[in-house]
C-alpha cells in the first residue's frame, strides 16, 4: 500500500460519513488480551495475512482492478496450510485516513468465504497489511476487520502514517539496535498508538504495529516478532508475493 492523494474528489458529506463510522466502530474495539494463547505464543496455531497489490501507479485510482490475498500459516513453522486470491475492483477512492472504506469489502469477503468454506482453517490472529490505532482516528482497516470478524487483529504497515498530532519521523526511528528492539509510538497527549519494530537483524527499516482489536500491544509486538524470519512477518511476505504475481499476469494478459 501506497500513496498519499486520491484522483478523486470526495465529497465533504461522505468523510463526515465515514469519519462517523470510525468514531463509532472505534469505541468498540478491545485493547486488551482476550484469547489464552496471547498469554503463551505455544498455544498458538493459525495466523493470517491479508493484503492487496495494485498495479503500479494505481493504488490511489477510483476505479482499478486490484487483487486481494488471504493466506493461512501453521505457527510456529509459517507453512502455508491454505491461500485465497481474488480479482477486486475498489469502486471508492483512496482518501488519507479512510483506506478501511476501500479495501474492507475485498478483504472482509476472503475472510467470510474461509469461514464459511474452510471453518477448521480459521486462525486465531490476522495481520492485516495496514494500521489498527496507529490512526488519525485511531481506527484503521485492521480494527474494521478485526470488529467485523470477531477476530484477533493486528495492523502491520510498512510505512509510517505521518499524522499531524503524532511527533515521530523516520529518522527516530532508524536506530534500533537488534531484532525485536521498538519504540512506542505516541501521540501529542502521551497517548501510545503502536510501535515501530525491528523485526529482523537485516532489516534497514523497521515495520509498525498497531493493535486491531481484541489483543494488547505488546502481546501484538511479540506476535509479530515471532511470525517475522524477515523484515516483513511471513504471513504478510506470503500474501504480498501471492497477490503481486496476480496482478504481474495481470499486466501481462493487457500487454499481449
Amino acid at each position: 500500500m501506497a500513496g498519499n492523494m486520491s484522483d478523486a474528489t470526495v465529497d465533504s458529506a461522505l468523510i463526515e460519513k465515514w469519519t462517523k463510522v470510525q468514531n463509532d466502530l472505534r469505541s468498540n474495539i478491545i485493547t486488551s488480551d482476550s484469547e489464552e494463547w496471547q498469554s503463551d505464543l505455544n498455544s498458538l496455531k493459525l495466523v493470517a495475512g491479508l493484503d492487496i497489490s495494485y498495479p503500479k501507479d494505481a493504488h490511489d485510482k477510483s476505479h482499478s482492478d486490484a487483487y486481494a490475498a488471504l493466506v493461512i500459516c501453521k505457527f510456529p513453522s509459517m507453512e502455508i496450510v491454505h491461500q485465497d486470491v481474488e480479482l477486486c475492483q475498489p469502486d471508492v477512492p483512496y482518501v488519507p485516513g479512510f483506506l478501511a472504506f476501500r479495501e474492507l469489502p475485498p478483504l472482509l469477503n476472503l475472510v467470510n468465504k474461509l469461514l464459511k468454506e474452510h471453518p477448521e482453517f480459521k486462525p486465531d490472529v490476522i495481520l492485516v497489511d495496514g494500521n489498527g490505532l496507529l490512526h488519525p482516528q485511531k481506527c484503521g482497516v485492521a480494527c474494521h476487520i478485526g470488529y467485523h470478524t470477531s477476530i484477533c487483529t493486528i495492523g502491520v504497515a510498512k510505512n509510517l502514517f505521518v499524522m499531524e498530532n503524532v511527533n515521530c519521523t523516520k529518522a527516530m526511528v532508524q536506530n534500533m539496535g537488534g531484532a525485536g528492539d521498538f519504540t512506542l509510538i505516541k501521540d501529542n497527549e502521551n497517548c501510545i498508538l503502536g510501535l515501530a519494530l525491528k523485526s529482523a537483524e537485516e532489516a534497514k527499516n523497521p515495520i509498525y504495529v498497531s493493535i486491531g482489536h481484541k489483543i494488547c500491544l505488546e502481546s501484538s509486538r511479540k506476535t509479530v516478532l515471532a511470525c517475522c524470519k524477515y523484515r516483513v512477518p511471513e504471513p504478510l511476505r506470503f500474501a504480498d508475493g501471492i497477490s503481486r504475481e496476480f496482478v504481474r499476469q495481470l499486466l501481462a494478459k493487457t500487454d499481449t
